[in-house]
């Protein structure tokens, strides 16, 4: 198996209709708050992946660590309960 390249991972952080960076978006949007990601901060997050020779396993929870601060000043104050 070849390991995937950097290309590779940022079309598997924003491609899918279900990837991570959309999930978040969406869930913001339901409290109003439009989060974007630029193109060079998503590709910082592959970088660090790589560096850490953990390819798409890692995307998702670097992600999630990102926006946790985000999380927690949206408008009402926190996650939503499940």
């Amino acid at each position: 198996m070849d390991p995937l390249s950097k290309d590779d991972l940022f079309q598997i952080l924003t491609a899918p209709s279900d990837s991570v960076v959309r999930e978040y978006q969406a869930l913001l949007r339901m409290d109003g708050v439009d989060l974007r990601f630029e193109d060079e901060a998503l590709r910082e997050v592959v970088q660090f992946s790589l560096r850490r020779k953990t390819g798409a396993r890692t995307l998702r929870a670097l992600v999630e660590e990102i926006c946790h601060e985000v999380m927690s000043r949206r408008p009402n104050g926190g996650a939503k309960p499940s």
